[in-house]
């Protein structure tokens, strides 16, 4: 197996990629992506990269590459295909509830319940 030059990782990146690992509220995947990087930098192998984080030798070639391309934003997810996102996630909010007509519905429940009856 040929081994792979260790990459360089510029003193900004490095900071903020062990800013994500330090970080609790980075996801999980981010967190993996920056040690992969970060071990690569350090002269790992792929097969010493992937035992330390979990992900299998043919996940790790990939996030190398792509840091070496695209930097930090190449650790980002890319667009997936398919369905859009629903309206709420793209930013709309739900209106606000009827209070007359909550009434109405309640009152018509009242109405049915036999006598004596607690609603």
């Amino acid at each position: 197996m040929a081994t792979l030059p260790p990459r360089l990782v510029a003193d900004d990146d490095r900071r903020v990629l062990q800013g994500w690992i330090r970080a609790h509220t980075t996801e999980q995947r981010m967190v993996q992506r920056a040690r992969v990087v970060l071990l690569a930098a350090d002269g790992a192998t792929n097969r010493t990269i992937a035992a330390a984080t979990g992900l299998s030798q043919q996940a790790v070639g990939p996030w190398r590459a792509r840091y070496s391309a695209d930097g930090l934003d190449g650790l980002r997810d890319k667009p997936r295909p398919g369905r859009r996102p629903h309206a709420q996630a793209a930013g709309f909010e739900p209106r606000e509830p009827n209070r007359r007509m909550h009434l109405r519905r309640r009152a018509a429940c009242v109405r049915r319940l036999p006598a004596g009856a607690k609603p």
